[in-house]
């Protein structure tokens, strides 16, 4: 068997034909076929660019336990929509939910912020007091 083409595909997901960043579709504008069947074909795919972003979170996994302290302890669970998420929606909708959860028991509820550093793939959040001085 002979190899008769070499293909090398360079993908990005913003030129994808359906999908979403994280399962997207790409179409050929020209078709792949072989005109005979003793001979093959390579093809390589080079470079590929899809945003960052995370696989569905489904359950179990998107349970936390959260622990305030403030006044007392107080310990609770927060569930996470499931779903796809870009790295800083994920952020917003932690901070959101716990936010969200911690009001109730907090006399001060704290500012929750996250920033995203791309280059070394980390999160970092950080807590300050909402205290009016």
């Amino acid at each position: 068997m002979s190899t008769v083409a070499k293909y090398n595909l360079y993908l990005d997901s913003k030129y994808r034909t359906s999908g979403g960043n994280p399962n997207p579709s790409f179409a050929l504008s020209q078709p792949i076929t072989l005109s005979n069947p003793n001979h093959r074909f390579t093809c390589a795919i080079r470079s590929v660019d899809i945003p960052y972003s995370f696989k569905q979170l489904v359950a179990p996994y998107n349970v936390l336990r959260v622990e305030y302290t403030e006044v007392g302890t107080v310990q609770f669970f927060i569930t996470i929509p499931e779903g796809n998420y870009a790295i800083t929606v994920l952020c917003q909708t932690l901070i959101n939910l716990i936010q969200t959860a911690i009001t109730p028991f907090a006399v001060n509820p704290p500012l929750i912020t996250s920033s995203y550093n791309q280059y070394e793939g980390k999160v970092t959040f950080s807590i300050a007091s909402n205290c009016l001085s």
